[in-house]
């Protein structure tokens, strides 16, 4: 007659619902980072529905005049397109610090984000007239590393 060791038993029973606990960490974290990406995306979307129609070049133009000379005042689509772009900046942020689902994240921002060197050049720009290298520096980041 074979003998049980009980012992054994609960020890792989043990490991394997430390297995399994850690499966449903990783997968609720999953679902977390999901859930916040796609509600950041959401927000970004929202802050440029009301300046879609509007020209971006004459939105950037306007931003960079208004750094340059602080007396002059932002038009609203102004304010929002810099407000969409502060958006981005922190969801760069964001990524970069694994906070946010690049699966998600990735493929919606290069949808957003194209052509890349209009990009880089404006943010250079801004840059330049605040005379600050910290203004949308994670999204300048994320811009050059590919």
């Amino acid at each position: 007659m074979t003998r049980i060791d009980w012992g054994a038993v609960a020890g792989l029973a043990a490991s394997a619902s430390a297995v399994f606990a850690g499966i449903q960490i990783r997968e609720s974290r999953r679902s977390g980072l999901r859930q916040t990406s796609l509600g950041f995306l959401r927000e970004i979307d929202e802050r440029l529905a009301p300046i879609a129609a509007v020209k971006t070049e004459t939105l950037r133009a306007e931003i960079i005049a208004y750094r340059r000379e602080p007396g002059e005042t932002l038009s609203v689509d102004a304010q929002q397109y810099s407000a969409f772009l502060n958006a981005l900046d922190r969801l760069s942020l964001a990524m970069a610090e694994g906070a946010l689902d690049p699966t998600i994240v990735r493929p919606w921002l290069r949808g957003v984000l194209e052509p890349k060197d209009v990009w880089i050049k404006f943010i250079e720009q801004l840059q330049d007239a605040i005379h600050d290298r910290s203004v949308l520096e994670y999204l300048q980041r994320y811009l050059l590393q590919k």
